[in-house]
């Protein structure tokens, strides 16, 4: 897809969610552009579903999801910058002059849709002045809600609660998957290359190239509380840069010792500072923040409160500085003494809970989790269990989570691969070819998902079925792997780390759900969809 097609596909997106007037805010992970809406009354799922570089419409989490499959990335710049020309105007800040702006009505430099005015900017320029607001003459709002103030008022209900915290998991944990993907990827390569040559008595983790490619493909574990810092302070909408600072002071080396030095007492301003140490297994652990997950975001969630007071109530002329001072001095001791303690014995209580579950049956917890992750991807939910892992990853060192949605992602992909040697359809076939590839391959399971299983039906069960049991024949295996890695051919070597025997049951597992997955949806069949026009006439 051209830069211009692309171009193109962004502004009928646009448009069709109600234009830039409706639109909050937008993000995407791998597959999806994920719209917060001031009201998801305005768009048609269907002529959304329709329109050209879309699979599908997905309403999860107060998100209105656009699955646009691989090609997000670069849909997604040219609707930032398609948003970024209508809020500026062009040089004329819409909605910002009070009265009149004579450069307001030439405001469409975009291409798109002229009239509707950027919604980012505050009510009372559209339509609280009689005349000359364009943005308040009836006609031209491109299906965005009728005249009152575009951002004002009732449009949308009040969301309940769990969609609001799911939307705010999402908005934290998902702009690290690309980067906490790569991780995974390199350190199954590092695995896989190092167990070749020590079949021939060559010790690859004694090389700086190791190394350095190891402490790449960690980093982003190590200092997660610092990425986390940055994506919690975007949702709970406060100071990057301060969130950082918080973040970075928990993981900085003097504090990680004075943390894990049990000996001897800490205090901040005559508060103690907990310490403490658990066991795990025959080892024990020493308490650290470093790839911890839930401290940090109840530290920057309560940073978020105390900056809005403070900018309440400090006066402008020293609030540049005086906010952030207090910021520090207030949430870096409230951190240390009371909510990273409770962030880490919260993290560890999830931990106890989900560790409980897979010691009653892993075979049972691995047929869940292969079986229903497809599931969840339909309606968004996956990413909720993101943390889970990643806590895993920061309590553990290994995690088993995302070995069993593997069992999942290779389901989807037989399944799309079965529809393919199937199907008469020349377009579906193209489809499904294109989309078993990419679930087996890189793990993303979108397109093959809406571009042909969900569609089909049939295939989606064979997926889930066939899911499970992959997802129950590593639970035999009790597999897990040493790095929180999206599942794919690219990174199956991740669970090698653990033994052989393990990652036997691994293979076998993603064997069973994609071949297993594949034959079922060939031999149960779908219910061909019709040819399009242009197959009918050759083309």
């Amino acid at each position: 897809m051209s830069d211009m097609d692309k171009r193109r596909v962004a502004e009928t997106i646009l448009n069709l969610v109600g234009g830039a007037d409706n639109v909050k805010e937008v993000t995407h992970c791998f597959t999806r552009l994920r719209f917060v809406l001031k009201d998801e009354r305005i768009p048609k799922d269907e002529e959304v579903s329709r329109a050209e570089g879309v699979i599908s419409v997905v309403r999860a989490g107060g998100q209105y999801q656009v699955v646009c499959g691989t090609k997000v990335q670069g849909i997604y710049q040219e609707l930032e910058d398609i948003l970024r020309e209508k809020r500026s105007g062009g040089g004329a800040p819409s909605g910002a002059a009070p009265t009149s702006s004579p450069g307001a009505t030439p405001t469409s430099s975009s291409g798109a849709t002229p009239t509707p005015l950027p919604g980012a900017s505050p009510a009372p320029t559209s339509g609280a002045s009689p005349a000359p607001t364009p943005g308040a003459s009836p006609a031209p709002t491109p299906g965005a809600s009728p005249t009152p103030a575009p951002g004002a008022a009732p449009a949308s209900p009040r969301r309940p609660i769990g969609d609001l915290i799911l939307q705010k998991v999402a908005e934290i944990f998902t702009p690290l998957i690309p980067a906490i993907a790569a991780s995974g990827l390199i350190k199954g390569l590092l695995t896989a290359a190092r167990l070749l040559l020590e079949r021939y008595g060559i010790d690859l983790a004694a090389t700086d190239t190791y190394v350095i490619l190891n402490a790449a493909s960690q980093v982003i574990f190590y200092f997660m509380p610092i990425f986390l810092a940055m994506t919690c302070a975007k949702a709970f909408r406060c100071n990057r840069v301060m969130a950082m600072v918080v973040g970075a002071s928990l993981v900085y080396p003097q504090m990680d010792a004075l943390i894990q030095n049990t000996e001897q007492a800490t205090t901040i301003f005559g508060l103690p500072v907990l310490k403490n140490a658990w066991q795990i297994g025959s080892s024990v652990k020493v308490f650290s923040y470093t790839e911890s997950v839930i401290p940090i975001i109840l530290a920057i969630l309560c940073m978020a409160v105390l900056e809005r007071w403070l900018t309440r109530v400090i006066p402008e002329i020293v609030r540049l500085i005086a906010v952030p001072g207090l910021e520090l001095l207030v949430i870096l001791p409230l951190t240390l003494v009371v909510l990273g303690p409770v962030g880490i014995y919260v993290g560890n209580g999830i931990q106890y809970l989900y560790d409980t579950m897979m010691g009653f049956s892993t075979v049972l917890g691995g047929a869940l989790v292969g079986g229903l992750w497809g599931v969840c991807v339909i309606f968004g939910a996956h990413r909720a269990l993101l943390p889970i892992g990643l806590n895993d990853v920061a309590v553990n060192g290994r995690q088993n989570l995302l070995a069993f949605a593997g069992a999942a992602n290779f389901a989807q992909g037989g399944a799309a691969l079965g529809v393919c040697l199937k199907t008469g359809n020349r377009e579906l076939r193209q489809i499904a070819a294109s989309a078993a590839l990419t679930a087996s391959v890189v793990g993303v399971t979108e397109p093959a998902i809406y571009g042909c299983n969900l569609r089909l039906k049939k295939p989606m069960v064979c997926a889930v079925i066939c899911g499970a049991v992959g997802g129950a024949v590593m639970g035999i295996g009790n597999v897990y792997g040493d790095a929180f890695a999206n599942n794919g051919v690219l990174t199956v070597f991740t669970y090698a780390a653990y033994g052989m025997t393990r990652f036997a049951f691994y293979l076998a597992g993603i064997g069973a759900a994609f071949f297993g997955a594949a034959a079922l949806t060939y031999l149960v069949g779908f219910e061909e969809l019709p040819a399009s026009d242009r197959e009918q006439n050759g083309e």
